[in-house]
């Protein structure tokens, strides 16, 4: 990164970001551990351990699954062939070779990423550049307390360098990682996000990018909501957008995400998806923000500046008729339903019913 000696401003906001390049002595960091020990902040290392436990565990319970599979072939093969095979043998010790593998691909990885010494350089500047520029600084929160979907999909939630602001324009802006399937080679999923606080309470929508939705889900937010809450968009706006909202509120959300609204989007930051929950809108952006870098910052202060202004003068005059009859209490009824997998529920309960009889027909015969 070149020698960062300038400051930006945008929505409002100047930013000095000197203080990402500052030099750091081997003092001054070992004094920000202490600080981030006295506040009880757990350690990343911690974090670590309990993922790499977790991996350790599901694997091995794959490995046992798989062991007495293959347990019931072998008795099958010895029964047909009156000889025994090495088949198991060979198999057991490759998935003992496999899952130590993985499980150490894992640990490293992740201890480079979240614990060695240049990403403790980097919170420390993070935590300066924040003092700088009047914003509260958060290097790590797990299991965080939010409303949108990202923050609720998948295990081991973690937010990764939370800036917010302190006087309006209200907004954050961070990292949210979450852990998908052990086994998985992508088994951490991580993504931008800027949340921007808005003036009206909102029912629940989620604007679906269409090229985000045909990516892999490795990049996606596979939001798996039922799709009879789908709306039909004006123009060639479906080609771009899947809009989702509860039902009856489909005019509000017309109202809420304007053609001109969308068009901004298109323009201006390709590829997001946006998610509303009562003051709040969630801009989720298709890769990490590297939040060390004067153009992240500009990106994500554009997306406060532009969609987060332009949605708040919208809404600015909106008013939930139904919500306000029941007192706030109606939130249920202006939440998003997830789809319900039918299908995979049909084919996992008949898959397990076949493999119990044909199991109990092999022993009833011995």
């Amino acid at each position: 990164m070149s020698r960062i000696d300038r400051t930006s401003t945008a929505a409002g906001v100047t930013l000095d970001f000197s203080a990402l390049e500052d030099p750091i002595s081997g003092a001054e960091l070992r004094e920000f551990k202490r600080e981030v020990r006295a506040r009880k902040v757990r350690h990343p290392a911690r974090q670590v351990i309990r993922r790499g436990v977790t991996l350790l565990v599901v694997g091995t319970a794959v490995f046992f699954g798989a062991a007495m599979l293959i347990y019931l072939v072998e008795l099958a093969v010895r029964r047909a062939t009156t000889t025994g095979s090495p088949t198991i043998a060979i198999v057991l010790a490759t998935a003992t070779l496999v899952i130590a593998g993985l499980t150490g691909r894992y640990l490293a990885r992740v201890f480079r990423r979240d614990v060695g010494l240049p990403r403790w350089k980097q919170r420390l500047r993070y935590s300066r550049f924040a003092e700088a520029n009047g914003l509260r600084y958060t290097f790590r929160q797990d299991n965080p307390h939010e409303s949108g979907i990202i923050f609720r999909h998948g295990e081991s939630v973690s937010i990764n360098d939370r800036f917010a602001s302190a006087y309006p324009p209200l907004f954050e802006i961070g990292n949210v990682q979450w852990a998908g399937h052990p086994l998985h080679e992508g088994a951490f999923r991580e993504r931008g996000y800027v949340k921007v606080r808005l003036d009206r309470v909102l029912p629940h929508l989620f604007l679906q990018s269409q090229s985000n939705a045909r990516k892999s889900l490795r990049f996606s937010i596979p939001a798996n909501f039922a799709t009879s809450q789908r709306l039909p968009l004006e123009g060639d706006f479906d080609r771009f957008f899947s809009l989702y909202a509860p039902a009856g509120y489909g005019r509000d959300a017309l109202y809420v995400l304007t053609p001109d609204l969308m068009a901004l989007l298109i323009d201006r930051v390709p590829g997001c998806n946006v998610e509303i929950v009562d003051k709040w809108m969630y801009v989720y952006v298709p890769k990490p923000l590297e939040l060390d870098t004067p153009a992240a910052w500009m990106q994500a202060l554009e997306i406060v500046e532009t969609v987060g202004q332009k949605a708040t003068r919208q809404t600015s005059r909106y008013e939930d008729a139904r919500w306000i009859a029941t007192q706030g209490g109606g939130v249920s009824g202006r939440r998003l339903k997830r789809a319900v997998p039918y299908l995979g529920i049909a084919l996992g309960v008949a898959y397990t019913l076949s493999a119990v009889l044909r199991a109990l027909g092999y022993w009833s015969h011995h």
